[in-house]
Parts: C-alpha cells; sequence; structure tokens
C-alpha cells in the first residue's frame, strides 16, 4: 500500500544509496549525477516527476550541457534506478522513460610519442620529478591513478617483476608484470620502505594539482580530454599497437568487461600483412 508522506528526490537518493550505493565503486558518481537532477528539476516530491522532467533532463544535457548521449543515458538512468528504489519502499512513482539515447562514439583521446616526451621535459621543468616518476610508471603500467598511489611495498614482487593489484575496479585480483622502466621507477621509490608502507606517499589531489599545473604550461588547460587518465588509454594503445591480443590487454588493465577493450581494437595492426609472405608465394 502506497506510503502517505511523500520523500522529496534528495530524500529519495538518500534513500537509495543508503540500500544500494553505500561502499560502492559508483557511489559517489551517483550522488553526483542525482544532484545534478535537482539542480535542473528542483527538489521536488517523487510522485510530481512527469515524463516531461526526464524530458527536460535530456535537452538539459544535449543543448545546455552539450553532454554525449553517454553520459545523458546515466543521469536518467540513475534517476529511473531511484525511483525504482521509492517504488519498492511502497511510495507513488508513476513514469515511463524513454529509450536510451544510442550510444556516443567516442574518439578514445591518446598522446603520442612527440606528445610524451613534451610532457615529460614540462615535469621537469617545473622541477615536479615525482609527479613525473608516478605518470611514468601509469603509462607502463596501463592501471588507474588510485590503484597505483594504492600500492604498498608488499605488493611488489621484485624477483618476477611483477605488481599485484588486490583491489581493482573490476574486482578481479591480479599480478602485473613490469617493464624495465617500470621496475627501476619503482625500485628507487621503494628501496628504503617497509613492507606495509605505499611506494608513492601522496594522494590523488596532489597528483593532480601538479598535472593540472603541467596541462596549463602546456596549453592544455581547456582541454577536457588532456586529464591524468590519458595515460592509461595511452598506455592500452600502445600494448595493442604492440600486437599483445586484446583479451591479454583487457585483463592487464583491469577491464570489467572485454567489451571495453574492444573500443581500442583499431589501433590494432592489420593480421592480414602477417601473411602477405604466404600470398607471394602462391
Amino acid at each position: 500500500m502506497p506510503k502517505t508522506k511523500t520523500p522529496t528526490l534528495h530524500e529519495a537518493m538518500m534513500t537509495h544509496y543508503g540500500r544500494y550505493k553505500n561502499g560502492q565503486e559508483s557511489a559517489s558518481q551517483y550522488i553526483r549525477l542525482i544532484k545534478q537532477c535537482i539542480a535542473i528539476l528542483g527538489n521536488k516530491k517523487i510522485d510530481q516527476i512527469t515524463s516531461k522532467d526526464v524530458s527536460k533532463l535530456i535537452d538539459y544535457g544535449k543543448n545546455v550541457e552539450k553532454n554525449i548521449n553517454d553520459t545523458i543515458n546515466m543521469r536518467t538512468g540513475y534517476l529511473k534506478s531511484t525511483l525504482k528504489t521509492m517504488a519498492e519502499e511502497g511510495y507513488k512513482t508513476n513514469i515511463t522513460f524513454p529509450r536510451n539515447l544510442p550510444r556516443t562514439k567516442r574518439v578514445i583521446p591518446h598522446l603520442n610519442d612527440n606528445e610524451i616526451i613534451e610532457l615529460w621535459n614540462k615535469f621537469k621543468l617545473l622541477g615536479f620529478i615525482e609527479h613525473k616518476d608516478i605518470c611514468q610508471v601509469l603509462l607502463e603500467l596501463g592501471c588507474r591513478s588510485g590503484e597505483l598511489l594504492g600500492l604498498k611495498k608488499r605488493d611488489i614482487n621484485f624477483d618476477r617483476k611483477q605488481i599485484l593489484f588486490e583491489k581493482r575496479k573490476c574486482n578481479n585480483p591480479i599480478a602485473v608484470p613490469m617493464t624495465d622502466k617500470c621496475m627501476e621507477i619503482i625500485s628507487l621509490y621503494a628501496e628504503w620502505k617497509e613492507d606495509n608502507e605505499y611506494i608513492f606517499p601522496y594522494n590523488w589531489f596532489w597528483l593532480d594539482k601538479g598535472w593540472d599545473k603541467v596541462r596549463t604550461d602546456l596549453g592544455k588547460g581547456k582541454d577536457k580530454t588532456f586529464t591524468i587518465h590519458i595515460l592509461r588509454h595511452t598506455a592500452i594503445k600502445r600494448m595493442i599497437m604492440k600486437g599483445i591480443p586484446i583479451p591479454i590487454v583487457s585483463k592487464w588493465v583491469g577491464h570489467n568487461k572485454l567489451e571495453q577493450t574492444m573500443a581500442y581494437a583499431h589501433f590494432s595492426p592489420d593480421d592480414l600483412h602477417k601473411y602477405v609472405g604466404m600470398a607471394n608465394e602462391l
């Protein structure tokens, strides 16, 4: 039986968060996007939210924020799941959501060799040596910055030249091999550390602040794609270009689904060229 005191969207957000999102990787993203819904629609009671409000959200994302379809779909999807939770709680909600917008064909940002050299030189010029070292390791490993900053000395097997990532976004622990350059940098930072100490004793905000300064000095301050995450994109691209099979790359970088790695497939060398010698002998 429907309850009589109808909650606001903010109250509904907190109920859904407490039931499904607390402690989840997507929790902060959920809160951020529902707060955007509240900013656009107002903190309405959930039984006052209509299909026109959903259309308003979509139009606002398209025409005002200039968001890609994937971002718009995510925000309306979170609203839909929030209202579904409230219906499960016994509150009256009656709204029809439209089909998702077509997925946006993304151009994956990445750095070329000259841009990488320019980036390292700028770090050195500004005296951000620790930032540079961390970013170089990110480029060598293809991991996320949070995964790298969470590493402790006990996670490194120097004899086998590998790192154990126990906590990854995909929830699949995996030992990842280190390149020689990665090994060189990590060995330098780990030499005097105890097993339970962090390899890089810095937080994400410190790293991002240095990156932002470098980005600005490079004239990339307004480029929304030029974030620390571009190093991960570049690492994946380089692995695939070198011919590492896509399923291996997917496991290496900790993708949840193979489809995520397949988005980089256009970087893969054309396998047909491997057989041109055989064709010449026909």
